[in-house]
């Protein structure tokens, strides 16, 4: 996703690494326990991207309100996860949903997030796109060429249709990120006839239109203007299977 220079400032939110304890003490226990094998570094961005998400909020508890999982990225290289109206889009999901949220860095994280939810009604995957790819934990230059595989969602990864299996039928799958319809045709043959929803060109935060919550439904769309002529138009940039 591109954006403004309106992102959430990430100065506040680091934290040295004697202090790995009292971030890890601070991540929802059962990502805590997930993340015992990864790099300090991994750790400390974790805890910053909760930080930045509002992690003191962040508690699930299962009631009688549908079920929801938001993953996001744990590399956000131009605040468009931290921005304020993605923020606002959390607290939002929560009136409807029991939300559960959770960062990835890789695609088991998110794979885990999706298994823990009990039959959720609405998975949102956040990360930065490149047709084909979506990126967790690759910097934006490598995402078509990542250091690792795990590190983005691509096709050839049919191993998700698995775990969206976990979500009710009547599910919707919005992919949360740039560029996402090459994934969203790959989503889709796996999803069991769940909808799913994507964009086909880049796009910012201030142009997802939420058109409905229950069930989920949105529309991504930007105005542009004629040159030299006082006239806009719609750019219709949602894509939906």
């Amino acid at each position: 996703m591109g954006e403004g220079s309106v992102a959430v400032t990430l100065d506040s939110v680091l934290m040295p690494l004697d202090r790995l304890g009292e971030a890890l003490a601070c991540i929802p226990e059962d990502q805590r326990r997930h993340l015992e094998g990864y790099t300090p570094e991994s750790v400390l961005r974790t805890y910053r991207r909760y930080r930045q998400l509002g992690w003191d909020d962040l508690g699930f508890e299962d009631t009688e309100k549908p079920n929801c999982v938001v993953v996001q990225p744990s590399r956000d290289h131009n605040g468009a996860f931290s921005h304020e109206i993605t923020l606002d889009l959390i607290r939002r999901l929560r009136e409807h949903y029991d939300v559960l949220l959770r960062i990835a860095h890789k695609e088991s994280d998110a794979y885990l997030a999706m298994q823990q939810m009990p039959r959720p009604e609405l998975i949102i995957i956040g990360g930065h796109g490149a047709p084909g790819a979506l990126s967790f934990g690759e910097r934006e230059a490598k995402i078509r060429a990542p250091a690792s595989e795990e590190l983005v969602l691509d096709r050839q990864d049919d191993e998700i249709g698995a775990y969206i299996e976990h979500a009710t039928a009547d599910a919707v799958v919005f992919l949360h990120s740039c560029h996402s319809k090459r994934l969203v045709d790959i989503i889709k043959r796996h999803a069991g006839g769940r909808t799913v929803i994507g964009a086909d060109d880049n796009f910012s935060s201030d142009e997802i239109d939420v058109l409905s919550f229950y069930p989920f439904d949105i529309r991504i769309r930007t105005t542009k203007k004629l040159p030299l002529l006082p006239v806009h138009y719609i750019v219709e940039k949602t894509y939906k299977r």
